[in-house]
């Protein structure tokens, strides 16, 4: 099961100059591309619960979910294996160094990449993107808080309202 395993979230943003955005009352979804490594299983449930979370900030600002919308989000993710060399664990008991790892360790981990793009379609402009990397987990319970607290940066950013 896919799950966001990291605590903070680094979010990048871009947005179009002088544009006027009091103008989007509507939104929707074009594209939803999420690209996996074949080792993490594919959960129903993070994509649906990420999707909510989205839909809830939206309509927290006031945007409504149509089907003719004027505000198109296309959603990328993708999900990309990664190394880190852990050295040995020495520590110190009473002045004496004790050792409770002898060799550096390989650990492998995945790192999910996160791209969403506010489109005005009509107009074939990009308005606004938000970008983020974190570090993923299998721990369900930690899946949900950490799609809460990705999301909730992104929209700190948010230009909109």
């Amino acid at each position: 099961m896919l799950t966001i395993g990291c605590a903070s979230v680094e979010v990048k943003t871009t947005d179009a100059p002088d544009l006027d955005l009091s103008t989007y009352k509507t939104y929707n979804y074009r594209d939803l591309n999420f690209v996996r490594h074949d080792s993490i299983p594919y959960s129903e449930n993070t994509y649906n619960y990420f999707i909510q979370q989205m839909n809830d900030h939206m309509q927290a600002r006031g945007f409504v979910l149509s089907n003719e919308p004027q505000l198109v989000l296309n959603i990328f993710a993708v999900v990309k294996q990664e190394q880190e060399i852990k050295e040995p664990d020495y520590r110190k008991y009473m002045g004496q160094r004790l050792n409770f790892r002898e060799e550096p360790k390989v650990v492998s981990y995945d790192v999910g990449d996160l791209v969403i793009s506010f489109i005005d379609e009509q107009k074939n402009i990009l308005l606004w993107q938000a970008s983020s990397e974190m570090v993923l987990s299998e721990n369900d319970n930690k899946m949900k808080k950490k799609i809460e607290n990705s999301t909730e940066q992104i929209f700190e950013k948010f230009p909109f309202y």
